[in-house]
């Protein structure tokens, strides 16, 4: 069908809709969560990643309706934006969200996600959606608060692994890049919010950086969860407070 997406969603419902705009795929989620199907399978595409990273703050409040973060987290807190105008849009129409696989790679964040019907549904994923003090964000020096955006969890572990799982049936050439996202992602699908950065924290203590393995290993030693995320090679979340850090 060749028609102007809007259109055809207020006119037909389906199982699983994809939106991969040039640019910023806000004009289209209002059709797109009007019209999924109950447990239907939404995934959207943002190539817009300046205003959502903070760069272009006013483009991103007047686009998406939240305040950004410009800083090492910047690229978690621009997918938890998505993700929240996604949860606001679901909320509206007594509907709700269960994100199962979010990302950002290259120059593009990458949202799919099962939409629930019922009012339940609703109320717990707008209990998700928040703004947030900017002091939440390790090592952050703004003041201004960020959001709101999503603060539930990004990712579905089951999925993740099913995912995987099918990966190892797929003669695909880029198997071994997937495989190490698929990795991560899986790690980070039980960790906090946020993440603290090798160089941030040697800037911070005006420190030489060691390697990022020694602190996980530390971390780990010391009974606190420790991880690597796919936002960036040189972070880590962890649940460990910062004088342990």
């Amino acid at each position: 069908t060749n028609l102007d997406l809007n259109i055809l969603l207020s006119t037909e419902r389906f199982h699983s809709i994809d939106i991969d705009p040039f640019g910023s795929p806000i004009a289209f989620i209002d059709s797109t969560m009007r019209s999924i199907h109950p447990r239907g399978l939404i995934a959207i595409t943002a190539t817009d990643t300046a205003p959502l990273c903070g760069v272009f703050p006013q483009v991103c409040h007047r686009r998406y309706n939240a305040i950004p973060h410009h800083g090492p987290c910047m690229h978690e807190t621009g997918l938890r934006i998505l993700t929240g105008v996604l949860a606001r849009e679901a909320a509206k129409y007594d509907k709700g969200i269960q994100p199962i696989l979010t990302y950002t790679t290259d120059h593009y964040f990458r949202i799919y996600a099962i939409i629930h019907y019922g009012k339940h549904h609703a109320n717990d994923t707008i209990n998700h959606h928040t703004t947030i003090p900017a002091t939440t964000i390790p090592l952050t020096t703004t003041t201004q608060p960020i959001g709101p955006l999503w603060m539930g969890p990004l990712q579905h572990l089951p999925a993740l692994q099913e995912i995987r799982t099918l990966l190892t049936t797929k003669p695909l050439a880029t198997r071994p890049h997937l495989w190490k996202l698929l990795n991560t992602l899986e790690d980070e699908a039980t960790a906090p919010p946020f993440f603290y950065t090798m160089e941030g924290i040697a800037t911070t203590l005006k420190q030489p950086m060691p390697p990022l393995t020694h602190i996980l290993q530390n971390l780990h030693a010391n009974g606190y969860t420790a991880t690597r995320t796919h936002f960036t090679p040189t972070g880590f979340k962890t649940n460990a407070p910062w004088d342990t850090i």
